[in-house]
């Protein structure tokens, strides 16, 4: 699944992006596996750059993975936007320039996508894609009712960063599900 979350970042047309792969506390032989995975199959430079957040206790830190992430986006890369694609989603090759292209140099924060669910059935090697839905409704929906029902997965938006200031942006990361829609 992360080669074909991968594979969908490259895709992605009229963006210049920062590849950052957080794992959360692998051993030395399953970062070298991931390592070799995306040497086989990225096409571009700069590759993925893969950062391993210890996890001694073995639990659910990913609201640790984003803040870390976000520490390196704001202290080594240039880039105005912070998005965030678990390793189990895609995105089609116009999502991250439809997403950023309205609100470069505006003052919002937050911009949001419609997201499909991709219904695949996985035989052997390959996945079959049988459907696609508008499971989460959300053009249908009020931006207010975000406030009380989490319609928007993490991949569905992007945050503007260039737009807020350093800092805004945490993750709480006492939690271990519902940190994204949290910190929306």
């Amino acid at each position: 699944s992360l080669q074909r979350c991968l594979t969908s970042l490259q895709a992605q047309r009229d963006v210049d992006l920062t590849a950052l792969i957080l794992l959360q506390g692998f051993g030395t032989a399953d970062q070298e596996t991931v390592r070799d995975a995306i040497s086989r199959m990225w096409l571009s430079e700069p590759a993925p750059r893969v950062v391993n957040v210890p996890n001694p206790t073995g639990a659910d830190v990913r609201s640790a993975l984003l803040n870390r992430a976000l520490d390196i986006h704001y202290a080594e890369t240039a880039n105005d936007f912070f998005y965030v694609l678990d390793h189990d989603d895609l995105v089609f090759s116009h999502a991250l320039a439809s997403l950023t292209g309205p609100v470069v140099g505006s003052p919002a924060a937050v911009s949001f996508g419609k997201v499909l669910v991709a219904r695949y059935l996985g035989l052997g090697n390959y996945d079959f894609l049988y459907r696609m839905e508008d499971h989460f409704r959300a053009t249908e929906r009020d931006i207010a009712e975000l406030a009380i029902d989490n319609f928007f997965p993490i991949h569905g938006y992007v945050y503007h960063t260039r737009a807020m200031p350093q800092g805004r942006l945490r993750f709480n990361e006492s939690m271990d599900r519902l940190e994204d829609f949290e910190a929306l």
